[in-house]
């Protein structure tokens, strides 16, 4: 997902405050539902809510690769999507 500024500590903090479940709950996430929270001030939450929107355009050569699938590299992702233009 690459989320800039998203690190462990801050993904323990949301599941433990019930905000997130599951990675999906990450995108529904708002700038009020992260500034009460210990460790954000508003511009913070504010920087971290942008990160959010901005992972959510991602290349297609980099989304085949975090699918993970068995045997293909950045280089394979890379040339299935160089391949697949739409």
């Amino acid at each position: 997902m690459d989320i800039v500024g998203m690190g462990p500590k801050i993904v323990d903090l949301l599941i433990k405050k019930e905000l997130v479940s599951n990675p999906a709950d990450l995108y529904g996430l708002r700038k009020g539902d992260l500034a009460p929270l210990e460790r954000f001030a508003e511009k913070s939450a504010e920087k971290l809510v942008e990160a959010i929107e901005k992972s959510k355009k991602v290349s297609l050569a980099r989304f085949i690769f975090a699918l993970g699938i068995l045997h293909v590299g950045e280089e394979t992702a890379e040339l299935l999507a160089r391949n697949f233009k739409f």
